[in-house]
């Protein structure tokens, strides 16, 4: 008898345990967790008043009372536990239709509790010292109703299975065998058994709810039924620690007193030895907690995760890469790899109107169709959470901030027709999680699928809200860095043609220009007829106008080659005198006819650079020209030095120059110079014409041989052009 005791008792300490601490960290906010209190309390107060009722040694109306408030508050246990399971399935038909059937519990509790079921008890003739029971006249109803709340949680809880999914489904599972296996007997030992007259296991028909017992803390534990882990967990460590301590603290006593005294009447009474243990317990109880709160941790603690470092790993993967695809699939990884989710993906608008998922490698993409019924309902839902400022589920009743969006499929409300449909889509392709990305607007989603070992918790929705700020903003600068990659590769593809065409353009307009200056020679020469001055004058004109289009065209064809990189290089080492003196000899003509003095003065004679003669001689008359162009009178100069100061990092550098005593050139204008068609705004440049390319392609040789180019001018005093290449040593 004894031993029905000692498992009674823990029955109701496990159940009544589970059932404080489920109320524990704000748990009580939570309808599950107070039915499953209720549950609990009505438990216990079952299994303790059927424990008076069976006590033979207790006065006669005890045991009556006893047997009154047992079977009636087995109707309650029934009821609360039928609550609990409804609201577990989370189908909220269900629960209303459960809601509605406490009309019946109450009207059976107390019919329960009345002479129409108990009419009287008597002591049992058996060897066990009880109360046995003498039914009133319609025992049969009470059977009626403890199937039908037993058939209401078993079959309903069944029937449920099918919708449920991941650990909520294991949760409801687990409790329905529970129930299903503790109550069966003890309705048979306590309720049928008796109407036979079988009264032999009465008295221990409620320790099969043990079972139940075990099973609803195998679910805390596997599942984490009730989110009440951390306060468990606590709450067992201690509990383990102090039962471990009390027997240690006995047993030391015991053996201790039997050394020291031969009394067997006085084992725990002395006093020294008491303070001494008392002081080596204080000192070894620290580590026995540490051990249990580890252990416990262990088994019952298992997704734990430090969320402080959960979002220090976080950051980092958001200033880790700008490379939209790699962030949101490492973040995706980060994310489910820490919430223990099943999967866990993106899907983002982009700026040009498309769309973009990633994200976990098993993770199940959204169809089109899918997606814009996603959106739809999900638009529907957070306009409906931005006017009311209430919680999407009406069973939880649970309110949030205005700006908590994060969307739970397990606590859609099914009696609104969009939730409906949202929460079949979530539950179609395993999405417990949507959380809108906005920015000025919505851009996307981050789904997340179920929870691999129980549910998503507070905390983890917290979380959540915690990071989706930095992390709109780490997309939103992906997405700018990707748009910019894609213009730049848009530049890049239309420069490209851009240079084909005007290599082609050139390379096709150059021919006829030759040809149409070769009939132009022939007609000047006279030698297909006599021509008068004013024709030749003409033709003269025709000749100029045709060599500078030739002229242009050469220099287009000559800039898209540099630009293109295809303009070759015939290196050698030269001598920049004779290469100076080259160029003079090529404009001394025209210099002579206009009257201008050309001059060459070089500080350092004899120095060699490695160079293409042909690009050299280039930049030196497309210099000189200019400097004819622009110089009406005064002088020309050519200088050559030698550079070898410390800041120049290419070495020794020739700097060759062209002084001109010229117009000069504005301030603001000199920037833009050697950029392509850019012309100086003057009387000078449009009598003297010119493409605006020269300065252009000198520039781009000068880069090309290794070296710069520059111009210092000051307006009315003159100009001074210069280009550095590298020495070489002969």
């Amino acid at each position: 008898m004894h031993i029905f005791v000692i498992i009674d008792s823990i029955t109701m300490a496990g159940v009544l345990l589970l059932g404080i601490t489920s109320l524990l960290k704000g748990g009580y906010k939570n309808p599950i967790n107070r039915y499953y209190a209720g549950f609990s309390i009505t438990l216990v107060i079952w299994i303790s008043m059927f424990d008076f009722a069976c006590a033979g040694y207790m006065p006669k109306n005890i045991g009556l009372i006893g047997n009154y408030l047992g079977y009636a508050f087995a109707i309650a246990v029934e009821t609360f536990f039928m609550l609990f399971v409804a609201k577990l399935t989370g189908n909220a038909k269900f629960f209303r239709f459960v809601k509605w059937f406490q009309i019946f519990s109450v009207v059976m509790f107390f019919y329960t509790a009345s002479p129409l079921f108990v009419q009287d008890v008597v002591k049992s003739s058996s060897i066990f010292d009880y109360y046995s029971i003498i039914y009133g006249p319609i025992p049969w109803l009470y059977g009626v109703a403890v199937t039908v709340l037993y058939g209401i949680i078993v079959i309903g809880g069944i029937h449920f299975l099918s919708i449920a999914r991941g650990a909520r489904k294991q949760q409801l599972l687990i409790v329905v065998i529970g129930f299903g296996l503790g109550v069966l007997p003890v309705i048979i030992t306590g309720y049928i058994m008796p109407l036979m007259g079988i009264w032999d296991l009465f008295p221990y028909h409620h320790v099969t709810m043990a079972i139940l017992d075990i099973a609803l803390y195998y679910s805390v534990v596997r599942y984490h039924l009730f989110d009440i882990r951390l306060a468990a967990v606590r709450t067992l460590a201690y509990t383990l620690s102090l039962g471990i301590l009390i027997g240690v603290y006995y047993l030391l006593v015991v053996l201790i007193s039997r050394l020291f005294t031969t009394e067997n009447n006085n084992l725990i009474s002395q006093n020294p030895l008491d303070i001494v243990l008392t002081f080596a317990l204080l000192i070894i109880f620290p580590p026995i907690k540490r051990f249990f709160d580890q252990f416990t941790n262990r088994v019952f603690y298992r997704d734990y995760y430090n969320s402080d470092a959960f979002i220090d790993r976080f950051n980092k993967i958001l200033t880790s890469t700008t490379n939209l695809r790699h962030l949101l699939e490492q973040v995706a990884v980060e994310i489910a790899y820490t919430l223990k989710s099943d999967q866990a993906f993106f899907f983002l608008d982009t700026h040009d109107g498309h769309h973009i998922t990633a994200g976990t490698p098993n993770y199940i993409p959204l169809s089109k169709t899918e997606t814009l019924a996603m959106q739809k309902a999900t638009a529907h839902l957070l306009k409906t959470l931005a006017k009311n400022q209430i919680d999407y589920s009406k069973n939880d009743k649970k309110r949030v901030k205005k700006n908590d969006q994060i969307i739970l499929a397990s606590l859609l409300d099914d009696t609104d027709s969009k939730s409906a449909e949202l929460r079949r889509l979530m539950n179609q392709h395993k999405i417990e999680v949507i959380i809108p990305l906005t920015h000025h607007g919505l851009i996307g989603y981050l789904l997340l699928g179920d929870h691999r070992t129980s549910h998503y918790t507070n905390r983890d929705v917290k979380v959540l809200s915690m990071i989706d700020k930095g992390l709109v903003v780490a997309i939103q600068n992906a997405l700018s860095v990707e748009s910019i990659r894609e213009s730049n590769t848009e530049l890049r593809q239309i420069d490209k043609i851009k240079d084909e065409f005007m290599s082609v353009a050139s390379h096709e307009l150059r021919t006829p220009m030759t040809v149409i200056r070769g009939y132009v020679s022939l007609l000047q020469r006279q030698q297909i007829g006599p021509q008068n001055e004013e024709q030749q004058n003409v033709l003269t004109r025709i000749n100029e106008n045709t060599q500078t289009l030739i002229t242009l065209v050469s220099d287009m064809l000559d800039l898209s080659k540099l630009e293109a990189h295809k303009l070759g290089l015939n290196l050698s080492t030269c001598s920049v005198d004779d290469m100076v003196n080259h160029s003079i000899d090529q404009v001394h003509l025209m210099y002579a006819t206009k009257g201008l003095k050309l001059t060459y003065s070089p500080s350092s004679p004899g120095l060699y650079i490695n160079t293409d003669p042909n690009h050299f001689s280039r930049i030196m008359t497309n210099l000189l020209s200019n400097a004819y162009k622009f110089t009406e009178k005064g002088s020309v100069n050519i200088h050559v030095k030698l550079d070898t100061t410390e800041h120049n990092t290419k070495g020794d550098m020739v700097i060759i120059s062209v002084i001109d005593t010229g117009i000069g050139i504005p301030k603001d204008a000199q920037e833009s110079l050697f950029n392509k068609f850019s012309q100086v705004d003057n009387y000078l440049q449009r009598n003297t014409g010119g493409t605006g390319l020269g300065l252009a392609i000198c520039r781009r040789l000068v880069n090309h041989l290794g070296g710069k180019i520059g111009v210092e001018s000051t307006e009315d005093k003159g100009s001074k052009f210069w280009f550095e290449l590298p020495v070489s040593k002969k």
